[in-house]
């Protein structure tokens, strides 16, 4: 069977059709791709990238989340690193109902960093330090140096230094959130 190859100059996606019937300058399907340009000129790559693969298991302190949910992510190209904004529920036996992490997977290590970690309060029903939710995601990234900017139109816009060593929760029962350092 011949591969086919064609330029998507118009940039159009069809699955309407065969694709031995697309018409040049249009596709099909465009997953697991990125396209790159420059500011300069009109001219742009698509490339393939690596698909959905588990990279590893989110959890803290023995504790794993009972339905942690990724509300935000950033790739850190320079460092071949991805930092991963989570929120959770935890099991119904521990007395802290909810986890929120910010994390970072070095993909040349696989290591995991966690670089916030905060839980809520089991005698309050105060929210957690990062205040995270499953309904608002965070759009908008940025990192410059070694601080990471986020903002998730909901919670003020924050930042962290990504060198820096916050608190960690305790994971007794008694746990109360510890403000992050300014």
């Amino acid at each position: 069977m011949s591969t086919l190859s064609r330029h998507f100059i118009q940039g159009k996606m069809n699955k309407e059709l065969n694709e031995r019937l697309i018409p040049n300058g249009e596709y099909i399907d465009a997953t697991n791709v990125r396209i790159m340009s420059t500011e300069s000129s009109q001219g742009g790559l698509v490339e393939n990238v690596a698909g959905n693969t588990k990279l590893t298991q989110v959890g803290y302190d023995g504790m794993t989340p009972q339905s942690a949910t990724c509300i935000g992510v950033f790739e850190d190209g320079a460092n071949e690193t991805l930092i991963y904004f989570i929120t959770s529920a935890l099991s119904s036996t521990h007395a802290s109902g909810k986890l929120d992490m910010i994390l970072s997977y070095d993909t040349k290590t696989e290591m995991t960093t966690y670089h916030v970690v905060s839980m809520q309060d089991p005698d309050n029903s105060a929210l957690t330090t990062l205040n995270f939710s499953e309904n608002h995601l965070i759009n908008n990234i940025d990192l410059v140096d070694d601080l990471l900017f986020w903002t998730d139109g909901y919670n003020p816009p924050r930042k962290i230094n990504l060198k820096r060593t916050y608190l960690r929760p305790e994971s007794s029962d008694s746990y109360t959130d510890k403000v992050l350092p300014s």
